[in-house]
């Protein structure tokens, strides 16, 4: 009997320790790029999916978030990043890959998408499939989730109540399309990278900004710049990607219920989008920065500043992607038609 036990203990441990590598070897781990940083509400979503997906799977998806950029790879490289499995999943600012991918950039093009909140969610719900299909095609990679960032507002130091006031200040532009834009409203264009920007505008070697309420207080900036002129242009575009290849390995029921999950990313995204931004309006507020209210014909000048910029970048598109500005254009026209 002493040696059925022994066997019987010693066969236990064999299949434990088989069960436990079998297990241990199911277990699937994703990197996640984030161009943001891990205070920032998109990150935060990111990471409260992670958190969910694993709890969903039972451990078999551990996502690893990698916030700031923090994964290795520059902003420019991620779309490959993610087409080869280099990076399973990513963030991605739609300008950052424009050079190889024109059309990610369309919703940042200045004064384009109205600042609308409901507008901009019909739209994203209108292309989101036209960019999945696109980028499916193109670079065998997932669309998770698309979302613009709140509108960008400038951010001056001394006041800017109409656009003869931004005469000749220096403001900071994102790129080349941003740089045109800002010229055209009659100011001087300069190229600051973003931790650079509060010793800029201490140092008065730029005026201003345009950024969403958000990250601007999150920069205090507020601490060296006390102006809002209440512009909402643009925002840059996040695409949320996943390599096909990184689904494809996944077990089947892993793979079902992480893709069941995408709702509950966009929800959270558009939750965030729609309270965040104006409660950082109320601290700014409190703080004593003061909003200039942009006229209606200041507006209109505005657009129309814009219009020969975003036509000269629309010439450029190929077909399959003109496609998909067409759909956008179509619906920004009838928007501000209906107004």
């Amino acid at each position: 009997m002493r040696i059925v036990r022994v066997l019987s203990a010693a066969a236990a441990f064999v299949v434990a320790f088989v069960c436990n590598g079998t297990a241990q070897a199911q277990v699937t781990n994703w990197q996640n790029h984030g161009p943001l940083p891990a205070g920032f509400w998109l990150t935060a979503n990111q990471i409260a999916l992670a958190k969910k997906v694993e709890d969903a799977t039972g451990g078999k998806l551990k996502i690893n978030v990698y916030p700031g950029s923090s994964a290795g790879f520059k902003d420019q490289e991620i779309l490959d990043a993610v087409s080869e499995n280099l990076l399973q999943m990513a963030d991605l600012t739609g300008s950052h890959v424009a050079g190889q991918e024109q059309i990610m950039e369309m919703m940042d093009l200045p004064d384009f998408v109205p600042g609308d909140t409901q507008f901009r969610f019909k739209l994203q719900d209108a292309l989101r499939p036209l960019y999945a299909d696109l980028l499916k095609k193109k670079y065998r990679v997932h669309l998770y989730d698309v979302i613009e960032l709140n509108p960008r507002r400038l951010y001056t130091k001394a006041p800017v109540q109409t656009l003869a006031d931004l005469k000749g200040l220096k403001i900071r532009a994102l790129g080349p399309i941003d740089a045109a834009y800002v010229r055209a409203l009659g100011a001087e264009p300069t190229t600051t990278n973003w931790p650079e920007v509060y010793i800029a505008l201490q140092q008065g070697v730029i005026d201003g900004l345009m950024a969403a309420d958000g990250p601007f207080l999150g920069m205090k900036f507020h601490e060296v710049t006390r102006n809002i002129y209440d512009t909402a242009n643009a925002g840059p575009t996040i695409f949320t990607l996943v390599s096909e290849q990184a689904l494809a390995k996944l077990p089947a029921d892993v793979r079902e219920k992480f893709l069941g999950m995408r709702q509950t990313l966009t929800d959270a995204n558009r939750a965030s989008y729609a309270t965040l931004d104006p409660k950082a309006r109320e601290a700014l507020l409190k703080v004593g920065m003061k909003v200039h209210p942009v006229s209606a014909a200041d507006q209109k000048k505005m657009r129309d500043a814009a219009k020969p910029i975003i036509e000269q970048w629309a010439a450029r598109l190929n077909p399959e992607s003109r496609k998909i500005y067409d759909v956008a254009k179509s619906m920004i026209d009838a928007y501000y038609a209906g107004k």
